[in-house]
């Protein structure tokens, strides 16, 4: 099954972080500093030796590293137009280890297992009538003693937040909707639906399909924290206390295994 993602072309999530060329700069560093952890991770698994699965792949901006980093790389990417860049990308690349299939994660075969998942930016635009079966066909595609690294987004309001996120005149508008009005977001043309997780209520919803986590962490902290997250490892600063991850951290991160 094929499906088309709201954002084409990436431009809401796009005109958000262009809004401050220092903080597009930011961004870009938050991100990387995220993907050091996880190398260094997996590394010690062993990752040359390893199979990994990039859930929801859009363009393929991972896949460069994965390959670097695993034997062998599976991507799946629902929407066509994403799934065709993505392929672009591998061809550009040279990316042999990797093979791409226009796939739900809902669609994963039953019996394909992988010793790393990356599902990077999805669970926050997935309806909240298939989160459960995403998590449920995650959890099964996980090898055991196999580590999933999920990065969505986060909420700084101490509960779970549902945005309806939009363009007008160039400009990335962020609006507050009630849970019940979530999943209606996704028939809206030109409407990129959010759903911004507490640490948790992810672990929660991890924890019912047999998934705990380990190492967490957030990026990506608010622009409202400026100029915090101007400053040298502000990401490592705002992850040594609590409060500061609850109250800046717009995304996050974790390695979840099988409990």
């Amino acid at each position: 099954m094929t499906r088309k993602y709201s954002d084409q072309g990436d431009q809401i999530t796009a005109a958000m972080i262009r809004a401050s060329k220092r903080y597009e700069a930011y961004w870009d560093r938050s991100e990387q500093a995220v993907l050091a952890r996880f190398e260094r991770h997996v590394g010690a698994m062993g990752a040359d030796a390893l199979h990994c699965l990039d859930a929801g792949c859009g363009d393929g901006r991972l896949l460069p590293t994965l390959s670097r980093l695993f034997a062998r790389v599976s991507a799946i990417e629902p929407d066509l137009e994403r799934c065709a860049a993505a392929q672009r990308c591998v061809d550009h690349h040279d990316l042999a280890n990797v093979d791409l299939r226009a796939l739900t994660i809902e669609d994963l075969p039953d019996a394909e297992r992988y010793d790393i998942i990356v599902c990077s930016h999805v669970v926050q635009h997935v309806p909240l009538r298939s989160l459960d079966t995403v998590l449920a066909c995650l959890s099964r595609a996980l090898s055991p003693g196999g580590v999933m690294l999920v990065m969505t987004c986060h909420s700084t309001d101490g509960t779970d937040r549902f945005v309806r996120s939009f363009l007008r005149d160039g400009k990335t508008i962020e609006e507050d909707v009630a849970q019940a009005q979530f999943d209606a977001l996704f028939d809206e043309e030109g409407v990129l639906p959010i759903h911004f997780f507490t640490r948790d209520s992810l672990q929660c919803l991890a924890k019912s399909h047999g998934l705990g986590f380990g190492q967490f962490g957030v990026f990506h902290l608010e622009k409202s924290a400026y100029p915090l997250w101007l400053v040298p490892n502000a990401d490592r600063l705002v992850n040594c206390v609590p409060a500061l991850q609850r109250k800046h951290g717009r995304d996050l991160w974790v390695f979840t295994t099988h409990e």
